[in-house]
């Protein structure tokens, strides 16, 4: 993927740079319908996020921006949800790079229900080997488990009372189709490239210099484009949930045990609940999601705990391999660390839900007048809390090129500049999707070698202060 789409950068910047050059360019809309500089499709989590970065920009507040959403507008105000409403069992690990984007867009203030981690463990169910992260290696929180609902509708709320830029946002709405410039290069240099011509379901007809997609995972804009991707479901299913512990504890730690059918994990919301993301084979889903409460509480209390089939020469091999870190080591206080296990868990609160897994990533994520951002140019496994957190480095990443684009007088929906956009993000996206997607299959098996390997390889990450560092940071970005 990443060396067919540099390639393609390349290519594109050489012999598109000229032809694409504009003075103060704005281009015009032909009368017939209504225009727009920037149309976004999909007012979710990503796209939300896009709409406000654009009014909050100083150089990209005056353009004409219009938020397409396919849900009815909010009927709840977001401080009263805030404070009365059940936890939704959709979470999400902001990382900090996430939150300083948040931050900037003044949504993370308004967010009050936050929970920040500032230690992990994550553990293999079939050896010994495990390793932990704290606050303590990077000097600020691992990241901060929110509910997927609460920042939508936080954004919402926020671009709903907004007096600045000059954004409108039409609910119950979805492209019918659309027509993007046929060709990547033109004769004429001074001839500007066409709009993008859209026509809604309700019939109205709308034109734009610049359509992002962030329609979800299965983007109507990016199949219509014929944008290639890479694709294909896991033998898995999320169950998630949220959970009442049996006592109030300080309850700022996530905890992730990698089982044989694929990880759990528990992340904190408060000092008495926590969400459950438990990956597991579709079968073994529908099961837990109809069971009754308190056999799915002991299912989930038991799965932290149970002693899976062992290996032998596993074990032997650890340990010895153990000893010797121990031995080489300077931290030996790393490696002492024992296992701990996670608060007993009561019972639920709420419904029980669960969604198939998959990967998927587009070859190309822009074309004239398109960026694809979000879900619609990548979705990826959920073991690492990655998905959203690559979402909002795309709105941050599209935003600055914009931003150049308008501050060097130039069009904000010419190849030559979008390409910027999606070299920067392929580099970062690829290497996420690949190594989760890696990741989830060295830790979804009990085969001998595997087990081996991974243990060995997660022993030694954890008698590295440096690495274990380096994996943090790259998390965090």
């Amino acid at each position: 993927m990443l060396p067919l789409a540099a390639i393609r950068n390349v290519l594109l910047k050489k012999n598109l740079s000229a032809a694409f050059t504009f003075s103060n360019y704005r281009p015009m809309s032909d009368g017939q319908n209504q225009y727009y500089d920037i149309i976004i499709s999909g007012g979710g989590l990503v796209g939300g996020a896009m709409a406000q970065a654009i009014q909050s920009s100083s150089y990209l507040k005056d353009k004409k921006t219009l938020l397409l959403e396919a849900q009815p507008p909010p009927t709840t105000k977001v401080k009263s949800f805030q404070t009365s409403q059940p936890y939704s069992n959709r979470v999400i690990a902001i990382s900090p790079s996430s939150k300083k984007l948040l931050q900037k867009l003044d949504v993370w203030d308004s967010i009050e229900r936050k929970r920040p981690v500032s230690k992990m463990q994550v553990w293999d169910a079939c050896s010994d080997a495990m390793i932990t992260f704290n606050k303590e290696d990077v000097a600020d929180d691992l990241c901060y488990i929110i509910e997927n609902n609460m920042i939508t509708s936080t954004i919402q709320n926020i671009l709903e009372n907004s007096t600045m830029g000059h954004l409108n946002t039409i609910y119950n709405s979805k492209i019918k189709s659309f027509t993007l410039p046929r060709n990547y290069a033109r004769d004429d240099p001074n001839k500007p490239l066409p709009n993008v011509k859209i026509e809604l379901e309700n019939g109205d007809a709308l034109e734009t210099a610049l359509l992002v997609a962030a329609d979800g995972a299965r983007s109507f804009i990016a199949q219509e484009a014929n944008i290639s991707k890479v694709a294909w479901t896991y033998k898995q299913s999320a169950v998630v949930a949220t959970l009442v512990l049996e006592e109030p504890t300080e309850n700022f730690q996530a905890w992730q045990r990698f089982l044989p059918e694929g990880p759990i994990a528990m992340l904190p919301l408060d000092d008495q609940h926590s969400s459950l993301v438990w990956s597991t084979s579709h079968e073994h889903a529908e099961s837990l999601c109809h069971m009754n409460n308190d056999d799915f509480v002991a299912e989930v209390n038991d799965a932290y705990c149970r002693e899976y089939p062992r290996h032998e020469i596993v074990d032997k091999i650890g340990g010895a391999f153990k000893d010797l870190m121990k031995e080489i080591s300077n931290d030996h206080g790393t490696l002492m660390n024992s296992m701990q296990l996670p608060p007993v868990v009561s019972t639920l609160q709420g419904d029980k839900a669960k969604f198939p897994l998959g990967l998927s990533h587009c070859n190309e994520y822009v074309r004239p007048r398109l960026a694809i951002i979000g879900d619609a140019a990548h979705r990826v496994h959920p073991l690492a809390g990655q998905g959203a957190n690559l979402g909002f480095g795309d709105v941050a990443c599209l935003t600055k090129v914009l931003e150049t684009a308008v501050y060097q007088g130039e069009d904000i929906g010419c190849i030559s500049q979008l390409i910027e956009y999606e070299s920067e993000r392929q580099i970062r996206n690829v290497s996420v999707v690949g190594t989760l997607d890696a990741l989830n299959k060295l830790y979804s098996t009990d085969a001998l070698p595997v087990v081996l390997l991974r243990s060995l390889g997660l022993m030694g990450t954890n008698a590295s202060k440096y690495i274990k560092k380096q994996i943090i940071k790259q998390a965090m970005m």
